[in-house]
């Protein structure tokens, strides 16, 4: 528990925007998914 604390708040400022910029390459690829699908 101190350990995942501690973690967490370390790299803060890392952890943040690797999760935003994750969602967007996963939206990014889902959308090209049903573009192709479209097509």
């Amino acid at each position: 528990m101190v350990f995942r604390m501690r973690s967490s708040l370390t790299p803060a400022g890392f952890i943040s925007p690797s999760v935003v910029l994750s969602r967007k390459s996963s939206a990014h690829l889902r959308a090209n998914v049903q573009a192709s699908m479209a097509n």
